[in-house]
C-alpha cells in the first residue's frame, strides 16, 4: 500500500483518474484527504464530509484479468470487504444496493467505482470510499446519515480504520483473482439490505410489492413481484419506498 496524502482536494476520485490517465499508478495506491470539498456519489449525488472527521479516499486497482462485463464483482468485493471490517466495531451493518453502507436504515458510507476498459477487459479501477467516522452533526440534506461515533459514542482512529479497510478489500480482491466468484456473490447477498423480503418499490410514481432475489451479471437489481414476474432494474431505475 502506498498512500498519497492530499491536503485539500475537490474529489479524490477525480484526482486519481486524472493521474491514471497521465502516468502509471501502482495497484494498491491510495489517494487520501481529510478535506474533500466536492466529494462525488453515484450519478449526480454529492458526498459531503466535515473536515478531519471522516474517511475520504480512493484506491487504485488493476483488474486486467476481469472481463468488463463482470465489473460489478468489484463493487461486491469492495462492499463486503468494508462491511466485514466494520463488523469488528459495530453491529447491523448492511449493504444497500448497489453499494451504500447502512446501519439500520441510516447511511454510514458510500462507494463510487469508476473503471477504464481496454478491449473486453478492465484496465484500471478507482474505488472511492466515503465513510462517516467522527462527524456528529449533519446538514439538512443528510438527515439519514449516521457515523461510527454517533453509534459507539467514541472517537475512532480514521487512519487505522483505513488500513483495516484496505486489508479487507484486498483480501476479498485476492479471492476474485483466484476465481472464487460464488463465494463473493454469496457474501454480498448475505449482507444485502432487504434481500428476500417483500417490500414496496416505486417506478414512475407507481408503487408495487416485490422482493430482491439477487443481481444479474451486470449488477442490475433482480426483483420478483407477487405474480412471479422477475425484472432486472438498473441503478436509479427503481426506488425503494422508505
Amino acid at each position: 500500500m502506498k498512500i498519497i496524502f492530499l491536503d485539500q482536494i475537490h474529489s479524490t476520485n477525480n484526482y486519481a483518474t486524472e493521474q491514471l490517465r497521465s502516468e502509471d499508478i501502482a495497484e494498491g495506491t491510495i489517494f487520501l484527504t481529510f478535506r474533500q470539498t466536492k466529494g462525488r456519489g453515484q450519478g449526480l449525488n454529492v458526498w459531503e464530509s466535515e473536515e478531519y472527521k471522516n474517511l475520504t479516499f480512493s484506491l487504485v486497482l488493476k483488474p486486467g484479468f476481469l472481463p468488463a462485463s463482470s465489473q460489478f464483482l468489484i463493487s461486491q468485493v469492495v462492499a463486503t470487504g468494508i462491511v466485514e471490517v466494520l463488523d469488528q466495531i459495530i453491529e447491523g451493518v448492511m449493504i444497500k444496493w448497489p453499494n451504500d453502507i447502512l446501519v439500520g436504515t441510516r447511511k454510514l458510507g458510500g462507494i463510487l467505482i469508476e473503471n477504464s476498459i481496454i478491449g473486453y477487459n478492465l484496465e484500471w479501477t478507482v474505488v472511492g470510499v466515503g465513510l462517516n467516522v467522527n462527524q456528529e452533526h449533519f446538514n439538512k440534506f443528510q438527515p439519514e446519515a449516521i457515523s461510527l461515533k454517533l453509534i459507539t459514542g467514541k472517537d475512532v482512529d480514521s487512519e487505522a480504520l483505513m488500513n483495516s479497510i484496505f486489508d479487507g478489500i484486498m483480501s476479498r480482491y485476492e479471492m476474485l483473482k483466484q476465481g472464487m466468484i460464488d463465494d463473493i456473490i454469496e457474501s454480498y447477498y448475505t449482507r444485502l439490505f432487504r434481500m428476500g423480503e417483500w417490500w414496496k418499490y416505486r417506478k414512475d410514481g407507481t408503487e408495487f410489492e416485490a422482493k430482491i432475489i439477487g443481481t444479474d451479471e451486470f449488477g442490475r437489481l433482480r426483483l420478483e413481484e407477487r405474480n412471479g414476474r422477475v425484472t432486472p432494474w438498473p441503478f436509479k431505475g427503481i426506488e425503494m419506498v422508505w
